[in-house]
């Protein structure tokens, strides 16, 4: 009789940031498997098969694909395995027990919060009150998949320009300036739906 074992594996989305728990049997590591976030559809990682780095994925703190090495033996160990991002040297990939992914990822949770805030401050001081509640508001939509160019893509670049914030493709330059003068000018960018790069 063959024993099916499970342990998990904790990740973040690169895309909407959610914190995604899978539970991965010994079927699954032996002959590979895709996982996609379940809020966003954005693929997370990918288990490979018969390779030696056998783990793909898609971090969320640098934007890259990193791979890692996976063995049978220590994913099922029982013990605690934790990956760190290759640019930023921050834990990026989680495995073990339930418990403990669960309570690794809520850390990491806690962690790029209080780096975010950070962020906002010091972004605050150097660009106005306006630049940054409209940051937030941007953030916030592109996570919602409702920033995006005409030519298709998803991704973009941010620029700070007197007064205002210019959104541009990475893909075919083309952009978008959203003025953030006065309060009037936040409100109409949180109200609106989405945002055409065009």
């Amino acid at each position: 009789m063959i024993e099916l074992k499970y342990a998990c594996i904790g990740v973040r989305c690169s895309v909407c940031g959610k914190s995604i728990i899978e539970h991965i049997n010994s079927f699954q590591l032996a002959s590979g498997v895709n996982i996609i976030c379940r809020d966003c559809g954005a693929p997370v990682f990918s288990i490979r098969k018969s390779v030696s780095n056998n783990l793909m994925l898609n971090c969320f703190a640098c934007g890259k694909m990193h791979t890692y090495t996976l063995s049978k033996n220590s994913f099922f160990s029982g013990k605690p395995i934790s990956f760190c991002c290759m640019e930023n040297e921050i834990d990026v990939f989680f495995a073990g027990l339930h418990d403990e992914v669960d309570d690794a990822l809520f850390r990491l949770s806690e962690h790029i919060k209080t780096l975010t805030d950070k962020y906002y401050e010091n972004f605050e001081k150097k660009y106005g009150s306006h630049a940054s509640a409209a940051l937030r508001i941007l953030e916030e939509k592109a996570m919602e998949k409702r920033i995006f160019c005409l030519c298709g893509n998803y991704e973009l670049n941010i620029k700070i320009i007197e007064n205002a914030i210019q959104l541009i493709c990475p893909n075919c330059g083309s952009s978008v300036t959203i003025p953030i003068t006065n309060d009037k000018d936040i409100t109409l960018l949180m109200e609106r739906r989405s945002i055409f790069i065009k």
